[in-house]
């Protein structure tokens, strides 16, 4: 039969494990606050029985032992934030950076290259009504600078956002590779300490944070291993590895959305990265269209521009044919030169208007480079596009982040700290412990008591 002895070792085993207890509730507080702490709780189970013989086998317990301490987590939810983690990013980043792509054409507005195009044709018309009109010459070269101004403003803003966008994907590529560095040394952390059969409960939060973040800038998937260890993949390829950590590709495929390595395509499809990939090609698109309205209206206005003729001169070119692209499209250096170099007519008959007018009726031609649109279609079909990208983004980005708000209230309501809660659990494991304390008491006594009895 058990005696004092026995008395004494389960009431000391428990005061050790209510003061652990005591310790872990004590931590959970004071990382109230802590970004990625998950709740702690000190799980306790009978100790194995003593048997003895005594009418057949009988046994007795021995007190209570530390089964272990773990973490409050929901697999489920922690995987489901991940995700719509990456979406937010790449909703966020898309809704942010085509808003300042859809603003660059400042539509609709007076200081848009709608009007200046409106504006620049009815110059033209202008022209072909008063052709001996030299304020009418005038007007129509005016217009010309407004447009070409307005078309070289919107493809260097374009190429400023786009240098913007190649330094945040740079930043993104950094940040994805300290990330997983970080979560490669964590894992061998972890590792050892496990090798010892033991829960390094912070260690693992701080990964599961690092994981987090790392979500937050492209898609991921995580595989447990037995020993402890995270793999972490990212569109098929290989992030971390146990200890090991391997660089991010940093060749791009815009077109695609897409990295390439080794002649392997990785297509990423959430997080920051993907949105700035997205934004890349989107801008490199609205370039390219710009690019199309600027060449198209230069080759047609010169088409016929050249056929004028003016005080003997002919061949002369509207804007300059020397460019190429929105970026050089600006007029021509006859036409910069003087009013006069403004052709409306193709027998240099000072009353005849035919050109100007045969220039203001291109408005409404269509032309195959642009799809078999106008000048006026193709750029609105061109802007609308952007707002419609820009609309789209932004009203995913309110949906994600009402989702992830619902999934993060419900990953708190299972791992995260409650002040209250933890209160009450002191004060129950307080009360256990100065139980366990007024026990040992009991049998130390008990003991002194036998001891003493052997003296006589």
């Amino acid at each position: 039969m058990s005696g004092s002895f026995q008395g004494i070792s389960i009431a000391s085993t428990a005061l050790r494990n209510f003061q652990l207890a005591v310790n872990t509730v004590g931590h959970n507080i004071a990382n109230v606050n802590t970004p990625g702490y998950s709740r702690q709780r000190v799980d306790l189970r009978t100790s194995v029985p003593t048997t003895f013989f005594q009418n057949g086998r009988q046994a007795y317990g021995t007190g209570v032992s530390l089964a272990g301490i773990s973490r409050a987590r929901d697999l489920y939810l922690e995987q489901r934030s991940r995700t719509l983690q990456g979406d937010l990013g790449r909703a966020s980043t898309l809704a942010s950076t085509l808003s300042a792509v859809e603003g660059v054409f400042q539509e609709p507005s007076d200081n848009g290259i709608s009007n200046a195009l409106g504006k620049f044709f009815d110059g033209w018309s202008a022209l072909g009504s008063r052709p001996d009109d030299p304020a009418a010459r005038a007007q129509v070269r005016q217009a010309g600078q407004v447009l070409t101004d307005r078309i070289r403003t919107a493809a260097r803003d374009l190429a400023t956002l786009s240098a913007a966008n190649q330094g945040q994907l740079s930043n993104a590529f950094d940040q994805i590779d300290r990330l997983a560095g970080q979560i490669a040394q964590l894992n061998n952390e972890i590792r050892e300490f496990a090798g010892g059969s033991g829960s390094p409960n912070d260690l693992m939060d701080q990964r599961d944070l690092a994981v987090q973040q790392l979500s937050e800038l492209v898609d991921v998937r995580v595989e447990n291993l037995e020993d402890g260890t995270y793999s972490v993949y990212t569109a098929g390829f290989t992030l971390v590895e146990g200890a090991r950590a391997r660089n991010i590709p940093r060749t791009v495929d815009a077109a695609t959305s897409s990295l390439t390595y080794n002649g392997g395509s990785y297509p990423i499809r959430g997080g920051v990265l993907a949105g700035l990939l997205q934004t890349t090609a989107a801008i490199n698109v609205r370039s390219t269209e710009l690019d199309s309205l600027a060449n198209e209206l230069r080759t047609q206005i010169n088409t016929l521009h050249t056929q004028g003729l003016n005080n003997g001169v002919t061949g002369i070119n509207f804007f300059d044919p020397a460019a190429n692209g929105a970026m050089g499209f600006d007029l021509s250096t006859e036409v910069k030169a003087s009013s006069s170099n403004v052709m409306s007519s193709v027998t240099g008959n000072a009353s005849d208007g035919g050109l100007a007018l045969g220039l203001a009726s291109l408005r409404e031609s269509t032309w195959v480079a642009l799809g078999n649109r106008s000048f006026d279609g193709y750029y609105e079909a061109a802007v609308n596009q952007a707002a419609t990208e820009a609309n789209y983004y932004a009203g995913a980005q309110d949906t994600v982040e009402a989702m992830l708000v619902q999934v993060t209230a419900q990953q708190e309501s299972v791992s995260g700290v409650s002040i209250d809660e933890e209160m009450a659990e002191m004060v129950k494991m307080q009360r256990s412990y100065q139980a366990a304390a007024r026990a040992l008491t009991v049998f130390d006594q008990m003991t002194e008591d036998v001891i003493n009895m052997l003296r006589r």
